[in-house]
């Protein structure tokens, strides 16, 4: 099994540490999320199908290995996004050139390290590692058209902190371009000949396709694939595919730094157990996950939903403290169901509004707190899952919710919960979220 595991896994320790470096800005910390990675990899190995993509398995560990561990993390709120026009006529790759030739490499790692995850996530897969919209949609789990448009916002605030030459503080501005425009942007940058159809907007989405190619450009002339200290390659090869010693032993290495403790690996197979790939203990349930799919599964609804609001900003809908006007617009539209939306210290419903799942209508809420930040709950009726049969989670999940469990789950910044009331599922999805706000919501009944 040794030489196996190693002969597949070890021609990807390089890309696998690139992301762990780029995600984290640390080396020490990308060489222990790397060990662990190989750890977790080598004991559910015997599990794996023949059939898996060895190089996209390792790198849902790596990304599940991260997104575990505790979010120290500012990086989203020092993160300004405005929507001041900003001309970008002047932006030009000679003048970056000129002011950026020292150590060129060393400052986009850092700018693109200190970006909020769901931004850096992007840029790492498709202008690093060269993965492809689908693979990354795939690995991130959103759909492509998101994807999209955080490599556009990604590349943007990039750009402008690089010319700053400030990786950290700045403040990003915008230019105030519609989503329709973002992905007009990006799929010009991918393809030199596509065709402009809108005078009208010609000449801010020429100044747009520039601005992203310098950035492109810039990302795959100075970061390139890294490689791993050959130190921890040396021990990481003798301890889960010595028959590879030999190949590795030519390259001279003087570094023998911290030998792994039998605690550490102790530790290191306890912490794999938690992460949510395989068998996590019932107070950590992520392999609830895998089984959530098909369109008609809440959770999926709900991470669907919530991408549309993220890039659209669709909140039209009611707000009232009128139980009367509420009722006539749910029942105008063909709502039959009883809803009744909790409430949450420090928040507030900011609009109301329907969305179709075939025949089926579904209430939405959005609820903003003191600081305008948005908060997204999708209200299912137990009638449309428990008799019906319309939509649903696995029987697993739905158990789980009947003992009045909280399921959580991570992706990337965002947190997605579900809560069983009465009468109600009650699906949640919100942005860098602190702990005391889905400590509320759990609780909530």
């Amino acid at each position: 099994m040794n030489s196996e595991f190693g002969n597949k896994t070890f021609p990807h320790v390089d890309l696998l540490f690139t992301y762990a470096l780029l995600i984290t800005g640390e080396n020490r910390n990308a060489e222990k999320i790397l060990s662990q990675t190989f750890a977790n990899a080598f004991w559910f190995w015997k599990h794996l199908s023949e059939e898996t993509d060895i190089q996209t398995w390792l790198i849902r560990i790596v990304i599940n290995i991260f997104r575990s561990l505790p979010i120290d993390d500012e990086s989203g709120d020092a993160l300004i996004i405005d929507n001041k026009t900003v001309d970008l006529s002047s932006i030009i790759a000679l003048d970056i050139d000129r002011k950026f030739d020292y150590q060129k490499d060393k400052l986009l790692r850092q700018i693109i390290s200190s970006l909020p995850l769901n931004l850096k996530e992007v840029i790492i897969f498709i202008d690093i590692l060269k993965f492809s919209y689908e693979r990354t949609a795939d690995l991130i789990e959103v759909p492509e058209h998101v994807i999209k448009r955080r490599l556009f916002d990604a590349r943007k605030i990039i750009l402008f902190r690089w010319l700053r030459h400030d990786s950290t503080k700045s403040t990003a501005k915008n230019v105030q371009i519609s989503l329709q425009d973002k992905l007009v942007v990006i799929s010009s940058v991918d393809d030199q000949n596509s065709k402009l159809i809108n005078d009208g907007r010609k000449n801010l989405i020429k100044q747009e396709i520039d601005a992203q190619n310098i950035l492109k450009n810039a990302i795959t002339k100075n970061i390139s694939i890294q490689p791993v200290r050959q130190a921890l390659k040396i021990k990481l090869v003798k301890k889960y595919a010595p028959q590879l010693t030999d190949k590795i032993n030519n390259i001279a290495s003087s570094e023998k730094k911290g030998m792994v403790t039998f605690v550490t690996i102790a530790m290191i197979i306890i912490v794999s157990i938690l992460i949510i790939l395989f068998r996590p203990t019932s107070e950590n349930p992520g392999e609830f996950a895998l089984g959530q799919v098909g369109k008609d599964n809440i959770l999926v609804m709900l991470k669907n939903n919530f991408a549309m609001f993220l890039d659209s900003r669709n909140d039209s809908g009611v707000v009232s403290s009128d139980e009367i006007i509420k009722g006539n617009f749910l029942s105008t539209d063909g709502y039959q169901e009883k809803t009744n939306p909790p409430g949450f210290s420090g928040w507030k419903i900011k609009s109301q509004f329907l969305s179709s799942f075939g025949e089926v209508k579904l209430t939405n809420f959005i609820y903003e707190n003191e600081i305008g930040a948005d908060m997204y709950l999708l209200d299912i009726p137990l009638t449309l899952v428990e008799e019906k049969k319309i939509l649903k989670l696995t029987p697993e999940l739905m158990n789980y919710l009947d003992k009045n469990n909280c399921y959580s789950l991570r992706n990337g910044a965002t947190i997605y919960l579900l809560k069983k009331t009465e009468g109600q599922i009650l699906g949640i999805a919100l942005e860098n979220p602190k702990r005391e706000i889905i400590i509320e919501i759990c609780r909530n009944n």
